[in-house]
């Protein structure tokens, strides 16, 4: 066991720590036991070379530390860098804080620039960035195993904040003389959050931004002085870059101001946008991003619903968890399918769709069946079900569910997707929604069947996928006719934005993706949540094809 030898490898010498250690053991293995025997998981420790990508896992700056602990939602990673150890709490900011250790390598290129010197003398403050202590503690907001997600799911609800100046932004005194402008505008070149938490992050942003501001040297000019080029390339996933201008050009106040004005606009009631705005937890690009989220969620009724959520967050875990929410439901009602309105099912803000389905989307690395999830989704999927023209219940992660997670989630009858966060959150590179005219597909599918009746679903069928000059058999189910019954049906498709073979599997839906095909009417388009696309219709004249209530599963034998 991981954490036995953990145990063992910290023991110092003697019968007492040695009797220790198989107390430990042995409670550790009474807790397993005692999990399996319940039917529910237990915690797990993950290995970051098995679930990491190389890019993410080393680097030439950083080390991911192979254990990584898991809440049951968000993953929690230990990352080493020659500016100290950081932690992350989940992978979404673990990219965040990579990110960060990249910009810091190429902050510390921009100081040994000729540019940044003479900046430093003319400025009068080289005695004060000489004796600087540049001994940085590493950053960590994390006290207990358990993120702050995990723990407000096993609560029923948060307190509240309230003050008009986010914890993350600067003093008046800084915005006032300017200084923050220079700040922004640096933190915007080196793609990375100028709100960020990450302290050592903030404390050479300052720095570099002092010298600049008082020294003179434009953020164009110092950048343009690093060797290897100006700036580097922004990695982490879910800010788009309008967003960042946006956040880049515009100090707190005017950010809280213009969010103030959209919230109202959406008919939301005055007390709630003040009690949301003036939340402190959420940093102004975390309250940007959720509000904007929500602005592009044009015409869906009671998004109020999720701001009062938002409102009640308490701890930055969660804050970056709702922001990261409401981006999924607005990338879901754009990529997927209209939403009507958002509603609260006990103390979970879900959406309804315009086809019936009952959406919940989670920004989680890894769900894992435990006590207190199965008594999350029991409580929630009896409010569900009493919720009237529900046609089916979703559920939409960005990460992915143990087998015992997926196995109970279909067993209550939810339809699950998992790894949609390229599909459902906004980002520069994000999945379009469209084929632009022209465009090649990556690869085609021919899908059969034979028996199928009228308006009934494929039970069985099967197929092949072709990509890169070879064919892989696939199953199909969940498949529908309209207008004809007939004994058998053949459909081809083109299938776009299949970077792996392995990304083809999975449940599919109807998305509002336009593609224009040659040779007429007939065809659906469908999305799954690695975000692959596929264009499909019938071969039969008189045809038409639409999907079943649980929309299709498409799966490599």
């Amino acid at each position: 066991m991981i954490l036995s030898k953990h145990l063992v490898q910290h023991c110092r010498r003697g019968v007492a720590c040695l009797a220790s250690v198989l107390v430990g053991i042995l409670v550790l293995q009474t807790t397993f036991s005692l999990a399996a025997q319940s039917g529910y998981e237990s915690v797990p420790v993950l290995s970051a070379s098995k679930i990491l990508p190389p890019e993410l896992l080393a680097g030439p700056n950083h080390h991911v530390q192979e254990r990584v602990v898991n809440d049951g939602f968000l993953n929690t990673y230990t990352i080493d860098s020659k500016f100290g150890q950081f932690k992350a709490v989940s992978t979404a900011l673990l990219r965040e804080r990579i990110q960060e250790i990249n910009a810091m390598a190429q902050m510390d290129k921009l100081k040994g620039t000729k540019e940044y010197g003479t900046a430093v003398k003319e400025s009068a403050l080289s005695a004060m960035v000489a004796a600087k202590d540049m001994v940085f503690q590493p950053v960590s907001t994390l006290k207990t195993a358990a993120s702050g997600v995990a723990v407000a799911f096993r609560r029923a609800g948060d307190s509240v904040f309230g003050a008009k100046r986010s914890d993350a932004e600067d003093s008046k005194f800084k915005n006032l003389i300017g200084f923050s402008n220079y700040k922004r505008e640096y933190a915007y070149d080196l793609g990375v959050d100028v709100y960020s938490r990450n302290e050592v992050l903030q404390d050479r942003l300052n720095e570099i931004s002092w010298v600049g501001w008082a020294g003179g040297l434009t953020v164009s000019a110092a950048m343009a002085a690093v060797p290897g080029g100006a700036g580097i390339a922004m990695t982490a996933i879910g800010t788009t870059r309008l967003t960042r201008e946006i956040v880049k050009n515009q100090p707190p106040a005017d950010l809280r101001r213009t969010n103030t004005e959209k919230l109202k606009s959406m008919g939301i009631d005055p007390s709630t946008v003040e009690m949301f705005i003036n939340e402190s937890i959420f940093s102004p690009r975390e309250q940007t991003i959720l509000v904007s989220a929500l602005d592009e969620m044009k015409g869906v009724g009671d998004r109020e619903r999720f701001v009062q959520l938002a409102a009640l967050t308490n701890n930055v875990d969660m804050a970056r968890f709702r922001q990261r929410q409401s981006e999924m439901y607005a990338g879901y009602h754009k990529a997927v399918s209209p939403l009507t309105q958002l509603v609260s099912v006990g103390q979970v803000p879900a959406a309804r769709a315009k086809d019936g389905a009952l959406v919940f989307n989670f920004p989680i690395d890894y769900l894992v069946w435990t006590d207190s999830l199965a008594r999350l989704v029991a409580n929630t999927d009896n409010l569900a079900n009493q919720l009237p023209g529900v046609t089916r219940k979703e559920m939409w992660i960005t990460g992915s569910l143990s087998p015992k997670a997926r196995t109970e989630m279909k067993r209550m009858g939810w339809v699950t997707f998992e790894n949609a966060e390229t599909l459902l959150v906004a980002q520069d590179k994000s999945v379009p929604t469209y084929r632009k005219e022209g465009q090649q597909p990556d690869a085609t599918v021919k899908i059969q069947s034979k028996s199928i009746a009228l308006g009934a679903g494929v039970n069985w069928g099967d197929g092949v996928l072709t990509y890169q000059g070879k064919d892989y058999p696939i199953t199909v189910s969940g498949l529908s006719l309209l207008d004809l019954g007939v004994s058998n049906v053949s459909a081809t498709g083109k299938v776009y934005f299949l970077n792996k073979v392995s990304d083809f599997s999975g449940n599919y839906f109807a998305t509002q993706a336009t593609f224009a095909l040659a040779g007429g009417g007939g065809e659906i388009v469908m999305a799954n949540g690695n975000g692959v696309f596929i264009a499909v219709q019938s071969e039969q004249s008189g045809t038409r094809l639409t999907l079943g209530a649980s929309g299709v599963g498409l799966k490599l034998k």
